[in-house]
């Protein structure tokens, strides 16, 4: 009996010892599984993770927070990157939550043009993330010129105003609405007949565009998007 009360009470500090140093042990196995998950590839992240045992046995992360500087993935480019996510789950990566900075992001679409955002600020659980995108003057006066010339309506003296634009087309000064409709932004219908879409996801995308504010000195867009849908294998 004391044979086996002893070969207990080993098995109960072993144990003790191992629930101890589980976290130090996962966590750099944590970073490298995050780091071989990004869409960066070898392009140098700083990860930092924190874990603790009772998370670990019921297949959760504490916390994740993600750096990294001139980053390309995927036909986009990041100046800067600082996100953290919360209770990330091991199996499917849903979080409870995410908060976090992109700057001076550069999208590069299907038709080649580029759409420019001095920041895009990311908050809410993976399966509801809220993203707002900053699109400076310049970069929202180009992403209107651009749409309208691929619509064949080319126009000239494009200001931002309130709510919309003030552009010269077809020899008349008009105000035109934009605002977001069915999850894209789009000028008015009433311009060319039809919307004119500026921004907006294509089919099966896990996101779509909620709301945007515009004035003469840029515009902000809102966006929602299910990064667990998004993280999902292919079917």
């Amino acid at each position: 009996m004391r044979t086996f009360l002893g070969w207990i009470w080993l098995l109960a500090i072993l144990g003790a010892i191992a629930f101890a140093v589980a976290p130090v042990v996962a966590r750099p196995l944590v970073v490298d599984a995050v780091r071989a998950a990004s869409p960066f590839g070898a392009q140098p992240l700083e990860i930092d993770v924190s874990v603790d045992p009772v998370g670990l046995l019921q297949g959760r992360i504490d916390r994740v927070h993600v750096t990294g500087t001139n980053l390309h993935a995927s036909g986009m480019t990041f100046g800067s990157l600082d996100v953290t996510a919360t209770d990330v789950a091991i199996g499917d990566h849903s979080f409870d939550s995410i908060e976090g900075t992109l700057g001076s992001v550069v999208v590069i679409r299907a038709d080649g043009t580029s759409l420019d955002a001095d920041r895009i600020v990311l908050s809410g659980p993976s399966a509801d993330v809220d993203a707002t995108a900053t699109i400076a003057h310049d970069a929202a006066i180009a992403m209107v010129r651009g749409a309208l010339t691929q619509a064949g309506l080319p126009a000239d003296g494009i200001e931002l105003i309130s709510g919309g634009v003030r552009l010269q087309l077809l020899g008349q000064r008009t105000d035109v609405a934009i605002g977001v409709v069915d999850g894209s932004l789009t000028i008015a219908a009433a311009l060319a007949g039809g919307q004119i879409v500026l921004l907006g996801p294509s089919a099966g995308d896990p996101w779509r565009l909620s709301g945007v504010t515009i004035g003469p000195a840029g515009m902000q867009v809102q966006a929602i998007a299910d990064l667990v849908e998004g993280l999902s294998p292919p079917r």
